[in-house]
């Protein structure tokens, strides 16, 4: 078991999906008039997948909308693992990993859109990518539709600690959760 560190992004979250009731116009939740009923939701606070542990907040603003947010993070680790979804189409964009040091990984990260689950064939065949469909559940509003949420593997540099993560500025890209893992550290802190 390696060392995870669920990041809290309730400072970032500036967009709802998840309603209790139908929207009004100017509310800002969903997208285009569909959105997610706390009824239909198939997440609880800390599902796992494959072993990874997220943190979700619903209740109001749920997810981040990408708009070039840096994100304090100040740990060492050797995976990013996103969950999330892209809108209006599979998309691939860039995240800056900024190190101590002062050095940038530039991090091309491919999602798929919501509407669909996650399927390989249109991915960067010269790099595979880790991209999975982590969960599925109906919207409600403007289109009745199987909405996916999509949990996206990247590697960092576990040799230097990890300062900031810079998202994209692509608001059709939204993230609902973010954790880091360390693989050669155990959850109680000793070397794997």
């Amino acid at each position: 078991m390696s060392k995870q560190y669920k990041i809290d992004l309730s400072d970032y979250f500036n967009h709802r999906l998840v309603s209790d009731k139908k929207p009004r116009v100017n509310d800002n939740i969903g997208l285009d008039g569909i959105y997610i009923a706390e009824n239909d939701l198939r997440l609880s606070p800390q599902d796992e997948s494959d072993d990874i542990e997220f943190g979700f907040k619903f209740g109001a603003a749920d997810n981040v909308m990408c708009e070039g947010q840096h994100l304090p993070i100040a740990l060492c680790a050797d995976k990013l693992h996103i969950l999330g979804f892209a809108y209006w189409g599979n998309t691939k964009d860039v995240f800056d990993a900024v190190y101590d040091d002062g050095s940038v990984d530039e991090l091309a990260i491919s999602f798929v859109d919501w509407s669909r689950p996650a399927v390989p064939c249109w991915l960067d065949t010269e790099k595979p990518e880790n991209i999975s469909t982590y969960c599925k559940m109906l919207t409600s509003g403007n289109e009745e539709h199987i909405a996916h949420f999509h949990h996206s593997i990247t590697a960092l540099n576990a040799n230097k600690t990890l300062k900031e993560l810079v998202l994209p500025d692509n608001f059709w890209l939204h993230i609902i959760a973010l954790t880091l893992e360390n693989t050669s550290i155990s959850q109680n802190g000793e070397k794997a």
